[in-house]
């Protein structure tokens, strides 16, 4: 067991290692035992006894390899839970930007083929316009011309004769 302070910070970080906590689980769980430690001195003063350096470093002899693997378990389930609240808003936050990014792409891709659309039906309606435009320029030119007029008349009475 760890005579001083020192070496119940060495001794957690190698229980949490064999764990395999991580190192930011291993701080919060050094937190977590070293608060346990000034708490109890804390309650000793309330008590009217005054805790002197020394006395931390007889609370860390005192803990038992039990209780600190049993306060690295709490830490890292605590660790977990408390860093899942912190970041909730900003995992709904990003939940909620990509479920409306996903949303504006499936609206642009609906609408990306309008713009094709409307050049296409405008080009239709051009098109059909100058063929409508040259078709009566022809009958008009067909039907003003006295010549061309003449002679179809005279090709057609032939042929019937």
């Amino acid at each position: 067991m760890p005579d001083n302070l020192w070496e119940l910070h060495d001794f957690i970080f190698q229980v949490a290692k064999q764990e395999g906590l991580s190192v930011p689980q291993t701080n919060y769980a050094v937190g977590w035992i070293f608060f346990d430690l000034f708490e109890r001195a804390g309650h000793e003063k309330s008590q009217g006894k005054l805790s002197q350096p020394g006395d931390i470093d007889r609370f860390a002899q005192e803990l038992a390899p039990a209780k600190i693997a049993r306060d690295l378990h709490e830490a890292q389930q605590n660790f977990g839970r408390e860093a899942a609240e912190f970041m909730e808003p900003e995992i709904q936050n990003r939940i909620r930007r990509a479920i409306d990014n996903s949303i504006v792409t499936a609206v642009k891709a609906a609408t990306s083929g309008r713009k094709a659309f409307i050049a296409n039906v405008l080009a239709g309606v051009v098109s059909g316009a100058l063929f409508a435009i040259i078709t009566i320029s022809c009958y008009y030119y067909v039907k003003t011309d006295p010549s061309l007029n003449a002679a179809v008349k005279a090709a057609i009475s032939r042929s019937t004769n």
